[in-house]
């Protein structure tokens, strides 16, 4: 099978968001492919380096999908799943669906490989707002009405993921994009749970290996306090 390299270095264009207030996060990707198929770049991936199997989340409705996102952190990090949660309201309340726009590759998704069958397309970015009631997430419409189920809900939890991400300090998608393949792959059952919140921390936290996420939630909440974002239920 003929595969593309595509080295990813463009920031973004077509819908311009420039300035430092503006820094804009991506990795909100996925494949659109000729044979019909829309496939999350997160789960694309892991399928293609033979990774992980999805056949569980295949094989599940939303509501169970939904579920096993929030069941899995939970299992080894409360705070951080409560975190989810209401980060999840907050992501419906400041996202804005947009038509006639283009994205553009950004450079924090890195290199990636995929098929010459495929055209990878973003969905969606975040940004910093300048005001507090300024929208961050930004969807495109067209593109999102074309992904199936699996792929809009793992966009909405790679934004939410990338979001707490990049707030830690990271500057590229391409750790967020392995620990969301990891946490809903098939194979989290054949690891301990102590071993993959090593594994998930390294990948969200930048590095903070051995902390609880509550020791976290400060830090975050202190940048993202004046964007409407109320920490004090957390």
């Amino acid at each position: 099978m003929k595969f593309i390299f595509v080295l990813l270095s463009i920031f973004i264009a077509d819908y311009s968001l420039s300035g430092e207030s503006a820094r804009v996060g991506n990795g909100g990707g996925f494949l659109l492919c000729e044979d019909g198929r829309t496939v999350l770049l997160d789960f694309y991936e892991a399928e293609y380096n033979e990774t992980y199997t999805f056949e569980r989340m295949k094989t599940s409705d939303t509501y169970q999908r939904i579920a096993l996102f929030d069941q899995r952190i939970r299992s080894f990090d409360i705070d951080l799943a409560d975190f989810l949660l209401k980060l999840r309201n907050f992501f419906h309340e400041r996202k804005i669906n947009i038509r006639n726009v283009k994205f553009k590759i950004p450079d924090d998704f890195l290199n990636i490989y995929y098929e010459r069958s495929c055209e990878l397309e973003v969905v969606a970015v975040q940004r910093k707002p300048i005001l507090s009631i300024d929208k961050i997430f930004f969807i495109n419409n067209e593109l999102w009405d074309r992904a199936n189920k699996i792929t809009q809900e793992g966009l909405v939890n790679h934004e939410l993921l990338y979001f707490i991400s990049l707030y830690l300090g990271e500057t590229n998608s391409k750790s967020t994009r392995e620990a969301l393949a990891y946490l809903m792959s098939d194979q989290f059952f054949s690891n301990n749970s102590e071993k993959f919140k090593k594994y998930f921390y390294d990948k969200i936290t930048n590095g903070g290996l051995s902390l609880k996420f509550k020791y976290y939630v400060p830090k975050i909440c202190r940048r993202i306090k004046a964007y409407g974002f109320n920490c004090n239920s957390i």
